[in-house]
């Protein structure tokens, strides 16, 4: 059977590349392949140039990729940068490059009034995150049960993920696991490392997706208009829940 996950493609001609779940550029091999006749070209192309571009760009999988160094698909060095220093990977396992771009900034810590940078933690484009970790979500389900992807009740979820529109608030969960940081950061070599992903039923009665991605994890649901419990606090910074309205 040839149909898109997300636009319901079905023509066959329009089926000729590999989709990985998880992006190689966050680390996802051949162990993250999608099946055939689930994700079209087009589709793939979208998500490829747009969506997922801005979400790898961007908190916390910029700084993930770099820390690690998770090579580009091009096989080069990842990197995060703003408007005073760039901070890029570098081939010397543990080593990281910073590169300060600001005059004033380069004073300052030749002159030794700035020893330490802080690194911002927060998501510029929360929507684009979002879009990805559903497009994941998706496809997750799909290769686990690639009748029942169809069910309409997903139609919201693919139709966000892929166009950017949606009726309702939504939300995920997002966890920064600093033990593990610690313990992946003083590896030679990330490609060992456990990621995981599955789709979980809340006792609520909605299914969500459930990935770990070495020392961060996020929790998302695949139904539109969840209501998340006005009672939960999360233990910022290393729990956050983010809604794009």
């Amino acid at each position: 059977m040839y149909k898109c996950i997300f636009c319901l493609e079905e023509d066959v001609a329009k089926f000729n590349t590999i989709e990985h779940i998880v992006p190689e550029s966050i680390g996802g091999g051949d162990w993250a392949i999608l099946g055939t006749g689930l994700f079209c070209d087009k589709c793939q192309n979208t998500f490829g140039s747009t969506i997922e571009q801005q979400a790898l760009a961007d908190y916390p999988f910029s700084v993930m990729r770099t820390m690690l160094h998770i090579p580009t698909k091009k096989r080069k060095e990842a990197w995060f940068n703003n408007s005073k220093y760039k901070v890029f990977g570098s081939n010397t396992p543990n080593l990281i490059g910073l590169e300060i771009t600001d005059k004033d900034l380069q004073k300052a810590a030749a002159s030794g009034q700035i020893k330490t940078l802080k690194i911002p933690a927060f998501t510029k484009r929360p929507d684009m995150l979002l879009r990805t970790l559903l497009k994941i979500g998706i496809e997750v389900l799909a290769g686990t049960n690639p009748d029942f992807v169809f069910d309409s009740r997903f139609d919201p979820a693919r139709i966000y993920a892929l166009t950017g529109t949606k009726q309702y608030p939504w939300w995920f969960f997002q966890y920064e696991n600093m033990n593990l940081f610690d313990r992946y950061f003083a590896k030679e070599s990330w490609e060992d490392q456990h990621c995981f992903m599955y789709i979980s039923t809340h006792e609520s009665g909605f299914l969500y997706l459930h990935m770990r991605l070495f020392f961060y994890s996020f929790f998302v649901p695949l139904y539109a208009n969840v209501i998340l419990d006005k009672g939960y606090l999360p233990n910022e910074p290393y729990e956050r829940v983010i809604t794009v309205d």
